[in-house]
């Protein structure tokens, strides 16, 4: 089977023209998967975009509320105030 349609040979099967191999796949599918690709990227920036700003913006003034705050934490004065307080039924206070 020598017989061509646009240049391209026939397939013996179903006679539609076969593809060649180096053939381009066509231009809106390229754009198709460009723009997703573009997109795809997108989210991902803006999603690392959210995460360092939570990073600065509230975890590390947490992380460094909590280090201020027991730098000088006292338990035991803690547990004496709520002892005092009568907060605990196994302990009693000091003066009963």
């Amino acid at each position: 089977p020598d017989v061509r349609a646009e240049g391209r040979e026939l397939n013996e099967v179903n006679n539609v023209p076969s593809k060649a191999s180096n053939e381009r796949p066509p231009r809106q599918a390229f754009e198709v998967s460009f723009a997703h690709r573009i997109r795809s990227l997108h989210h991902c920036s803006s999603r690392l975009q959210v995460c360092v700003f939570l990073q600065f913006t509230v975890t590390e003034p947490r992380k460094q509320a909590y280090a201020d705050f027991y730098k000088h934490y006292d338990s035991m004065k803690e547990f004496s105030a709520m002892r005092e307080a009568g907060v605990f039924e196994s302990v009693r206070p000091t003066g009963k």
